[in-house]
C-alpha cells in the first residue's frame, strides 16, 4: 500500500533492516538484500511502470501474509500500458517484513505456503461469484446461502440481524428501496481463515428522492462471509469499512 502511495518512509518503517527479497525465477533480479537495496528496487519499479498496484486477495497465515495483486502498468518513458498479475508472500518478524517472495503464478505461491487442498480457493471463488452479481446490481440469486444463514447489517441507518434467507432478503430490499442502481464492487478479498472471507467494497448508487450519487462517507464498505460446505452460513454487511476492520482487529 505504501508503495502505491509513494510513501517511502512508511515502506522503510515496514521493512526490517536485513530484509531479503526473492523474485520469481523468471524475473531478471533474483535476490535483493537489505532495506536500502529493497527500497531502491521498489522505487525503480515504481518509476518504470507507475504505482497503480491493486491488491485483489490477501491470505493471513499468522506471521506470513500472502497477497495477490494486479499491477496496472503505465510505462513513463515508452508510454506502453498493460497489466501484470503476481503474488507476494510477506514474512514478518517483530512487526516488520523480513522476507518478501514474489511469484508470477498464484498456484506457485499457494504451494509455497502449503495451501494445495483448494478449500480456501473454493471459498474465494464462491465469494467472487456472489460479487459478480452484486457488481451488476443483481441481488436476486440466493443459491449461495445456507437456508438458515445468520445475517447482520452491522451499521448504517438501521442495523439489523437475524437468521434465514427470507430475512436478509427483506432487510436488503429495505436498503435498496432508498437507491437507484445500487452496486457493490469488491476492491479486495482477504481470507481470514479456513472459513471466513472479508470483502472490501465500494458502493455506487443514486438516491431515489435526491438523485444524488452516494457520498464518500458511505462508499467504502465491507462484507464478512463465513462458508461451510460451499454455502455461506454467516453474512455480515458493513456500510463503513472501518467498523469491519476494527471489529476484526485488522488494518486497512
Amino acid at each position: 500500500m505504501a508503495t502505491r502511495e509513494g510513501d517511502w518512509d512508511a515502506l522503510a518503517a515496514l521493512y526490517d533492516p536485513h530484509i531479503v527479497i526473492r523474485t520469481d525465477p523468471r524475473w531478471p533480479e533474483q535476490v535483493i538484500y537489505g532495506r536500502e537495496a529493497a527500497l531502491a528496487w521498489q522505487r525503480s519499479l515504481w518509476e518504470l511502470g507507475g504505482s497503480d498496484v491493486r491488491y485483489e486477495e490477501m491470505l493471513d497465515l499468522g506471521d506470513r501474509v500472502l497477497a495477490r495483486f494486479r499491477w496496472v502498468v503505465h510505462a513513463r518513458v515508452s508510454g506502453v500500458e498493460g497489466e501484470q498479475h503476481s503474488s507476494v508472500l510477506h514474512t514478518f518478524r517483530d512487526g516488520r517484513v523480513i522476507l518478501e517472495e514474489f511469484f508470477i503464478e498464484h498456484e506457485d505461491a499457494l504451494k509455497a505456503v502449503g495451501v494445495e487442498d483448494d478449500s480456501r480457493a473454493a471459498n474465494l471463488d464462491l465469494v467472487r461469484s456472489i460479487y459478480a452479481d452484486w457488481e451488476r446490481g443483481d441481488y436476486s440469486a440466493t443459491g449461495w446461502a445456507d437456508p438458515e444463514m445468520e445475517y447482520a447489517i452491522a451499521d448504517g441507518p438501521e442495523p439489523v440481524s437475524g437468521r434465514g434467507v427470507a430475512g436478509i432478503a427483506a432487510a436488503w430490499r429495505e436498503v435498496l428501496s432508498a437507491w437507484h442502481d445500487y452496486r457493490a464492487v469488491a476492491e479486495e478479498y482477504r481470507q481470514l481463515d479456513e472459513e471466513r472471507v472479508l470483502g472490501l467494497t465500494t458502493f455506487t448508487a443514486r438516491g431515489r428522492a435526491s438523485n444524488i450519487e452516494v457520498g464518500q462517507v458511505l462508499s467504502r464498505g465491507a462484507s464478512l462471509m463465513q462458508i461451510e460446505d460451499d454455502k455461506v452460513t454467516r453474512l455480515v454487511l458493513y456500510f463503513n469499512r472501518e467498523n469491519a476492520l476494527a471489529e476484526l482487529g485488522l488494518e486497512g
